[in-house]
């Protein structure tokens, strides 16, 4: 445990060290302009592993820089926008959930009243653009999909307060159709692949969100995750990519997720409640990787 302590200190130190001194946002490479998802990722680590408390200059500033570039007005308000190249006329905005989702449990983490504008349009936005299946896909009318309806949730789950009963409710169908859509005989999430244990891993962790929300009916479901996991460890810990089409109609809406997976389960001896999973040192879906010295993975895919 010490060693892990020391791990999750040396990253945390790096990432502040790193932090861009103009925006206060977080870049996924040393040397590049920050990015809103990224900035957030870095926000929800640092905030899950308690390297600094929500209140921190630091933290603040982050949740500040987030406020950018959102949509405002129309359709999509709420809504963070992300930057797609490919079009003969330059680059242009589209609508994205996995910046909206990452974005809304950033800043309630750090803080942001559930009902400021900001998080409650973006939690509308998200359940306007959720499928009739309820499940979530990466952009508007495409078919739902394991690892946006998580993002989703873990959002959602953050900032359940905002209209309180619509908000339960409507996370509870979700998770049903999570649960229902996605879990297997033998307790993993997803098809067969090397990103099984990466969807195991989310859904797991988006039942344990709502159990502690007191919104899950799943604790079986929840245990035999992570018993999968417990028999895979090798799965759990593998470097996986996933590449994902978010704007169909222009090459360049392709999004490129690395995921730098270390899930621990086990039990909190202390404890006599089911097992747990948990966020191992600063984990998350495609941010820059750190290791305890503080030297960069490589990082692959548009982000």
């Amino acid at each position: 445990m010490a060693d892990l302590q020391g791990v999750m200190e040396g990253s945390a130190q790096w990432l502040f060290d790193h932090q861009d001194p103009t925006t206060g946002g977080w870049a996924d490479q040393v040397g590049r302009p920050p990015s809103i998802l990224n900035s957030a990722e870095v926000m929800i680590a640092l905030l899950d592993g308690k390297a600094a408390p929500a209140g921190d200059a630091r933290i603040q500033r982050a949740a500040q820089f987030l406020l950018g570039d959102r949509a405002t007005e129309g359709q999509d308000r709420g809504a963070w926008y992300r930057e797609v190249a490919g079009d003969p006329k330059g680059p242009r905005k589209i609508a994205d959930m996995v910046r909206t989702s990452f974005a809304v449990e950033a800043l309630v983490k750090a803080g942001r009243s559930v009902e400021s504008d900001e998080v409650r349009s973006a939690v509308e936005w998200l359940f306007a653009i959720r499928n009739k299946d309820n499940g979530w896909a990466y952009s508007r009318g495409s078919a739902s999909a394991l690892m946006p309806t998580v993002f989703a949730l873990m959002g959602l789950l953050e900032a359940r307060r905002v209209d309180g009963r619509r908000s339960e409710e409507a996370i509870t169908r979700s998770l049903d159709y999570l649960v229902r859509t996605y879990r297997k005989n033998d307790g993993s999430f997803g098809e067969a692949s090397p990103l099984q244990a990466v969807h195991t891993i989310y859904a797991g962790l988006v039942i344990q969100a709502a159990r502690k929300a007191r919104l899950s009916v799943y604790s079986r479901e929840e245990k035999t995750a992570i018993d999968w996991l417990l028999a895979h460890p090798d799965e759990a810990r593998k470097l996986v990519e996933e590449e994902v089409t978010i704007d169909p109609a222009n090459k360049g809406g392709n999004y490129g997720f690395l995921f730098a997976q270390q899930a621990r389960p086990g039990r909190d001896a202390r404890s006599e409640g089911p097992p747990r999973l948990e966020r191992w040192v600063l984990r998350l879906p495609g941010l820059l990787v750190v290791d305890g010295q503080g030297l960069e993975r490589p990082q692959r895919g548009e982000r």
